[in-house]
């Protein structure tokens, strides 16, 4: 292969020398794509577009993934307060054999995620979290997200569960929670990010 391919969006060209092209990257427009070669052979293109758009409803490429909040200590029922603990259930699947797969799930500002050792008061109320299924190869208890990495996940459904303690009162408008196959991001799946209105406690 030898020669010069050339891609034009609207007025944006960029051009690519053989043997040795490098990627072409071109903003988006509202015009015509036109991709032209100069030269010996006939290469091919792929071309892929992505935006920055609101997530309004879930996403299932190869994975799949179920969430559920459970009250562990609630100061009001069926209100959440400063100070009260939840625990955060959440299902992932693959619809086949699928390597290193990433979930992370957002944590609301304030909050603490338990069990990460803290002492010994949240280490008792992390006690009992459930699981079923293949046990994570790794996990993460951040600020703002608790991720969780398989290097290899079966079909087989897997819940993994943590407890967060609220710290702060207000509404949080939280992200999507995501899951990615970490090589292969077109494996992938999304939920819609929630809203969550903590009280003072009292």
């Amino acid at each position: 292969m030898s020669g010069r391919t050339t891609v034009a969006l609207g007025a944006a060209r960029q051009i690519s020398d053989w043997p040795a092209p490098a990627p072409l990257r071109l903003a988006a427009a509202t015009a015509p794509l036109s991709i032209s070669h100069a030269g010996n052979g006939q290469p091919w293109a792929m071309v892929s577009l992505s935006a920055a758009v609101p997530a309004t409803k879930a996403i299932a490429n190869g994975l799949s993934l179920r969430r559920q909040i459970v009250p562990i200590r609630q100061t009001v029922p069926g209100r959440w307060s400063r100070g009260d603990v939840l625990a955060v259930r959440l299902t992932i699947q693959a619809r086949a054999q699928t390597a290193w797969v990433a979930l992370t799930d957002p944590v609301p500002a304030g909050a603490t995620i338990l069990g990460g050792g803290l002492g010994g008061r949240s280490e008792l109320l992390a006690e009992g979290e459930a699981s079923a299924g293949q046990t994570p190869d790794w996990v993460e208890r951040r600020t703002g997200h608790y991720r969780t990495y398989w290097q290899q996940l079966g079909a087989a459904p897997i819940t993994v569960e943590y407890r967060i303690r609220l710290g702060s009162n207000g509404r949080f408008s939280l992200p999507p929670t995501r899951a990615e196959a970490m090589y292969a991001p077109d494996i992938n799946a999304l939920l819609p990010g929630s809203t969550l209105v903590v009280a003072d406690a009292r």
